[in-house]
């Protein structure tokens, strides 16, 4: 809803926002108007636009900041409650990335990195006015099974619809795969590296990237005989190598965890939610 009014050059001028004197004598910002319609009915001609609230870690850009209706996002980084305006708004979601493969009691072939979380983009959703709640997917904890381990789903509850990003799992179950495993048949040892993403968020060039797989570990055999595979920029974890370390996939990335060797395979990273507006 929108008021116009004329300019001094006759052109109409969107109203961005209204205010009237209160009982203290202070300007007070008006929310909402309505206006009565042939039927003596009221109805509203006018919503003001106030920036998205929400319960959980975020984080808020703006393209103006002194004033959220000419466009902005929030990247949700935990579960929370989000509060939403009127308006149209985009939304881009990631699942949390699968863990590494782990072998905490044995060597021989290096486990496989884990695979990112799956990707969702939702764009022009019509918003009514409300809360909504927001469920980010946890990255798949550090395990001990060969096997990289899912992560956790990330969904949004919106106009009585759920949309959700599902965890990665696996190596290859995700937006990006993990490096495979390493038994050594073909004489290189050095672990795989994991996919990295070419995902931006909704697929707009000024957006990061997000995602990646995890590394997979190096052939062990009386130590490892390689280095342990590089983690998929930006969120992949690298596996395990000579030095026996691996990292785990980056927070809020969806990136998945590196393999390892005689420990248990690395970390999924966590998912998120962004949601985007246009100037209103």
């Amino acid at each position: 809803m929108a008021i116009f009014i004329g300019d001094a050059s006759n052109k109409a001028q969107k109203v961005k926002k209204l205010f009237i004197g209160n009982a203290a004598g202070k300007a007070a910002k008006i929310k909402k108007v309505f206006i009565g319609d042939a039927n003596g009915k009221a109805r509203l001609v006018y919503t003001a636009f106030d920036p998205p609230a929400f319960t959980g870690t975020y984080v808020m850009t703006l393209n103006d900041t002194s004033d959220p209706s000419k466009g902005g996002y929030i990247l949700c980084k935990t579960s929370g409650t989000l509060t939403l305006c009127e308006g149209i708004y985009d939304l881009f979601l990631v699942g949390g990335g699968a863990s590494g493969g782990g072998k905490p009691n044995a060597g021989g072939t290096g486990p496989g990195g884990g695979a990112s979380g799956y990707m969702q983009t939702r764009k022009q959703i019509a918003v009514t006015p409300g809360s909504y709640p927001v469920a980010i997917g946890s990255g798949a904890a550090e395990s001990s099974k060969q096997t990289p381990q899912a992560g956790g789903q990330t969904s949004v509850t919106i106009g009585g619809e759920i949309i959700t990003a599902d965890g990665g799992s696996g190596t290859t179950g995700g937006s990006f795969a993990g490096g495979a495993a390493n038994n050594d048949t073909t004489g290189n040892r050095n672990g795989f590296p994991g996919t990295a993403s070419n995902k931006r968020a909704f697929d707009d060039a000024s957006m990061p990237l997000y995602g990646g797989g995890g590394g997979g570990a190096a052939y062990y055999s009386n130590g490892y005989r390689g280095v342990g595979g590089a983690g998929g920029s930006p969120g992949g974890g690298r596996g395990a190598g000579n030095d026996g370390s691996r990292a785990a996939g980056v927070a809020n990335t969806g990136g998945g965890g590196g393999g390892a060797c005689w420990a248990n395979g690395a970390a999924g990273g966590s998912g998120l939610v962004i949601v985007r507006w246009a100037a209103q």
